[in-house]
């Protein structure tokens, strides 16, 4: 028996995409997640055959699995505040959310630094209110601002912290029993929730997840990084929104020279669609059958059998769930070929029913934009005649691009396992 684990490349693939061909997170989440693995994998081996090794074996699996769990801690460390490790902590799903936000930031990057050129001739404010917060645009790609940011949505305020370190010094130095402690710790939680709510019930409601309401999986860290997640896309609303209007004043400004040319009018923006409800009505009633067999399952006098055949028709009516949001389609695109196709192995319904709805609302934002800046192509010629036709050499910057100076770490420093008689390398 042995372990068969996906040969690990040089470096992460560097996505060539651009905002007109919307690419998708598919190959870095992949890439990050065959490497994830393969510590788990190398401990399942070494519980079922363990004594049938050597110890030598045992003492390479063994640093094995330390090299390759330090590379994935030091990842993670050079893509923060992208990537955040939780106190639940998944591998996967730290890095499913990280290259979400990167690839959000790329959609962002580009408008932002074209306004903000634009913004020298017509005024733009880049300075906007979300959820009773004061952001600059302008400073959303620093790391450090983002962490602040951050830090407000998932309550980790200074109070917070101050009250977090005096606690844990004064069970230190014996001021306070466990027992104090672990109340008023359990009291600074529970404000620490509230701020995290504050925030993240001013998401529309059919958007939110994690909170326990329709699938059963409540958590606080997930709830504060979705918040973060939408109000992302608020911002590039927001940047799409103010550039439309800024294009139909340089029009008027300059009407002379746009008549003259005989362009095309300004492409009108769509109303955007409630997607949190669309997908809602969806699966309305599988959701609601799934409630039922759930209350089921907690029956004191349930027998085991009963149980085996309640569980399966819960897994059933989740994966049935999945499947028809995943038929649904937007502008002739489908959640599969918006997101990508991404090979995971941990999974809750609710994080997975969550993240469609976030990735089919943000791709809305992204479609709104490139709609309008295939006009600005089309119409290039008049912001040439007025001189800003330089300005859109952003258009063609790519995803790499981008990641590359928002300092993705794209070298993996971390070599395929080859131990004798435990692994074996898989087909590249």
């Amino acid at each position: 028996m042995a372990v068969t684990v996906k040969p690990i490349p040089s470096s992460f693939p560097c996505p060539s995409g651009t905002i007109f061909t919307l690419p998708t997170k598919e190959d870095l989440v992949n890439g990050i997640n065959d490497i994830s693995r393969i510590p788990g994998e190398l401990r399942v081996f070494l519980v079922e055959i363990g004594d049938e090794i050597t110890q030598d074996a045992k003492d390479e699996i063994e640093k094995t699995i330390e090299e390759i769990e330090d590379f994935m801690e030091s990842l993670g460390d050079l893509l923060s505040p992208y990537w955040e490790k939780g106190t639940i902590r998944n591998w996967q799903k730290e890095a499913n959310d990280a290259i979400t936000e990167l690839l959000a930031d790329f959609h962002t990057y580009i408008p932002t630094k074209i306004a903000e050129i634009i913004s020298k001739i017509v005024p733009i404010t880049f300075t906007i209110s979300l959820f009773g917060l004061s952001i600059d645009i302008l400073r959303i790609f620093d790391k450090e601002y983002q962490k602040e940011l951050k830090d407000q949505i998932g309550g980790m305020t200074p109070d917070f912290k101050n009250k977090l370190k005096e606690l844990e010094e004064d069970l230190k130095n014996d001021r306070i029993t466990q027992e104090d402690y672990d109340k008023m710790i359990q009291e600074l939680m529970e404000g620490k929730s509230k701020i995290i709510d504050k925030f993240f019930n001013l998401i529309p409601e059919s958007l939110r997840g994690f909170d326990g309401e329709k699938y059963g999986l409540k958590c606080d860290e997930w709830k504060a990084k979705m918040t973060f997640q939408y109000i992302k896309t608020q911002i590039k609303e927001y940047l799409t929104n103010s550039l439309h209007a800024v294009f139909g004043k340089l029009i008027k400004i300059f009407d002379k020279i746009w008549k003259l040319l005989g362009l095309p009018n300004l492409v009108s923006l769509f109303t955007k669609p409630d997607i949190g409800a669309i997908i809602d009505g969806l699966i309305e009633s599988a959701v609601e059958k799934r409630k039922k067999i759930m209350e089921d399952l907690q029956k004191p006098l349930l027998s085991d059998e009963d149980k085996e055949k309640l569980q399966k028709e819960l897994d059933e009516l989740g994966a049935g769930i999945i499947d028809d949001i995943k038929n649904f389609s937007i502008f002739g695109f489908s959640i599969s070929s918006i997101m990508g196709e991404i090979d995971k192995t941990v999974i809750s319904l609710e994080e997975e029913v969550t993240e469609m709805k976030l990735a089919l609302e943000d791709f809305v934002q992204n479609w709104q934009k490139k709609l309008l800046f295939e006009w600005v192509n089309i119409v290039k010629k008049f912001f040439d005649k007025i001189g800003l036709g330089k300005i859109f050499d952003f258009l063609t910057l790519t995803f790499c691009d981008v990641l590359k100076i928002l300092g993705f770490p794209f070298s993996i420093n971390v070599k395929t396992p080859n131990i004798e008689g435990v692994t074996t390398t898989a087909a590249a």
